[in-house]
């Protein structure tokens, strides 16, 4: 990468990626019936962004999932306290007020080792931080998501919890 920059002009990056002479590996896409296959189970929301949390509420509840929604952290554990029994997976925000995602999933696994999670992020230098959840079976979902990935990384995760498997 090449960057040029100019007081008062502006800045210019040229970025130079490398060439490749094999084509591109396909990529197989998942049928619009796999990404549409919803369930039953209640799905714990911590997310303060109110939009994504509104698309998170609309997308899973489309879905048939029981979806209970909280917009910081702190919620998240006393309402996870709440309904714990009920509650089949956590879908936390990892950069949250009172409370972040990684300290609100460890007060759960107090109450229940081994819950699911998907932890949400759009910063770059999160992953390094969840590197032991991960390592964990945690799954990572990168800000911005679409609603088929949402919906599909949410069935995947509570399909490998119902199998005992990893993801």
């Amino acid at each position: 990468m090449n960057v040029y920059s100019e007081p008062g002009q502006g800045t210019t990056f040229h970025v130079y990626l490398p060439a490749s002479s094999s084509l591109p590996e396909a990529i197989e896409l998942a049928t619009s019936q796999e990404a549409q296959r919803g369930g039953t189970e209640s799905i714990l929301v911590a997310e303060d962004h109110e939009g994504i949390r509104e698309l998170a509420q609309h997308t899973l509840a489309s879905q048939g999932y029981r979806v209970i929604l909280t917009s910081n952290g702190k919620d998240a554990v006393r309402m996870y306290k709440a309904k714990s029994e009920e509650i089949g997976l956590v879908v936390l925000d990892v950069v949250m007020p009172f409370l972040g995602g990684l300290e609100a999933y460890s007060h759960m696994c107090a109450i229940r080792p081994g819950l699911p999670v998907i932890f949400m992020t759009g910063h770059v230098a999160e992953p390094v931080s969840l590197n032991s959840r991960l390592n964990e079976g945690a799954v990572l979902l990168q800000k911005p998501y679409t609603p088929e990935t949402l919906s599909r990384t949410v069935r995947n995760t509570l399909d490998a919890k119902n199998s005992g498997s990893r993801l």
